[in-house]
């Protein structure tokens, strides 16, 4: 079915002040690449209240009176409850208790990281508490840092960064290295403005947003494979990466194929190496055991039932691949067990690809810049790992295929920090 947005007083769809957004925005972006839509076009749909209103609210900082967002509340509702009783066939109570899970419906206010992991998780999230409370905090930080900036005082402002600093740090084990986080501190305490303030914290907005997303990669590892495989941070598999056989020219920084500049297939884009992922599952699924390359697009296409073009250009992002289209391959593939119940799509990989995939910065089509983030993330799911298990999460003892894991010799020499001047 279609994932619903955030079931929200309207607060976190307000514009930014002065340029500066929630931190938290990004789950409402990502809702419209899952969708494939709009997020006018999902509210209107969601609240019965037309796109040009809902254009015109944004446009000039709509804040719902109360008895407004109620009532936005009751037709998100009942609009998501008509969908799971007609699209997933939940019967009425059913439907009512996964509204009453939702976490921005229990809080009584927007809470869109929170929802987005709710939503997109297998069984709405009833088995992703840690996840789903992180995602809530930092929702609730975001909003803090976002009223502060609105009141236009550096002192509340700066207050509101530091409070989200101390709630990352409390996550952190004593022994580590905090000098990154002592440098962040030093750097709010000596910004004497809000525009030197917000840009300081631009790297507490990473850091958080790492935290989240390897909260709910720990638990997807656990409960999606329960007992089966070893802890891996799987939302890094779908980052863009350089493709198989690229190598960087340490004398001169050019991108090698072979002892050759390459023209094409300089890099794997998130949709591929998801796609990647899917299909070594279905190959497990299907002969117990992971295969030792990554299968071929040709049995992909006849596995998910599309033709090998289609697949090719949702691999490269020319086609956006959404939800329902994961949806439609994963049930062509897996089918359905003796119960007629067919076992849930990795929802969480997919969210994790559309996160990722805008770090390969492309300049008409081709790519100019490739952010790397694989090893802060790392850090922070190494440190949720650890938190976690301590907490009782268990985890298999079967390792990753290598044709996953695996790592160009380039991919290496980026992660250590050595970056060519340009991408051909």
């Amino acid at each position: 079915m279609d994932q619903p947005v955030s079931m929200t007083d309207g607060r976190q769809a307000a514009p930014a002040f002065g340029g500066i957004v929630a931190f938290n925005l990004f789950s409402l972006k990502i809702v419209e690449r899952l969708q494939g839509r709009k997020l006018v076009t999902l509210l209107a749909e969601r609240t019965g209240t037309t796109e040009r209103t809902w254009r015109n609210r944004f446009k000039h900082n709509w804040s719902p009176l109360p008895v407004d967002a109620g009532a936005f509340r009751e037709r998100s509702a009942a609009y998501i409850v008509d969908q799971l009783k007609t699209v997933e066939g939940l019967s009425a109570e059913e439907a009512q208790s996964v509204i009453a899970r939702n976490p921005s419906w229990k809080a009584g206010h927007g809470l869109p990281t929170a929802d987005l992991v709710f939503w997109f998780s297998p069984g709405y999230g009833e088995d992703y508490p840690e996840a789903i409370s992180t995602a809530g905090q930092f929702d609730l930080h975001s909003y803090a840092i976002h009223d502060a900036f609105k009141t236009a005082d550096i002192d509340s402002a700066r207050l509101a960064l530091q409070g989200a600093l101390k709630w990352l740090r409390s996550y952190c084990s004593a022994d580590e290295d905090m000098s990154d986080a002592d440098t962040l501190a030093e750097h709010l305490q000596e910004a004497n403005d809000l525009s030197a303030l917000y840009e300081r914290a631009a790297f507490l907005a990473e850091q958080m947003l790492f935290h989240v997303m390897s909260c709910w990669d720990v638990e997807f590892c656990a409960r999606y494979f329960p007992a089966l495989v070893e802890p891996y941070p799987l939302f890094g598999l779908v980052m863009p990466r350089l493709s198989p056989g690229i190598v960087i020219e340490q004398a001169g920084g050019r991108f090698l194929r072979n002892g050759q500049v390459p023209k094409q297939r300089l890099f794997e884009k998130s949709v591929a190496r998801l796609f990647d992922f899917l299909a070594v599952l279905i190959y497990w699924r299907r002969h117990r055991r992971f295969p030792d390359r990554i299968p071929q697009v040709k049995e992909m296409a006849a596995w998910f039932a599309q033709h090998d073009a289609r697949i090719i250009s949702w691999r490269d992002e020319t086609t956006r691949f959404t939800a329902n289209n994961l949806f439609t391959i994963w049930k062509k593939a897996v089918g359905s067990d003796k119960e007629g119940v067919c076992i849930g799509a990795p929802l969480p990989m997919l969210v994790a690809a559309h996160l990722w995939s805008p770090v390969l910065v492309l300049e008409a089509g081709k790519p100019r810049q490739w952010i790397s983030c694989a090893d802060g993330y790392e850090r922070w799911w190494k440190r949720n790992l650890s938190r976690l298990a301590a907490k009782g999460l268990h985890f298999g003892a079967t390792p990753w295929p290598e044709c996953l894991t695996g790592h160009p010799e380039g991919g290496r020499l980026l992660a250590e920090g050595y970056l060519p001047p340009d991408l051909p």
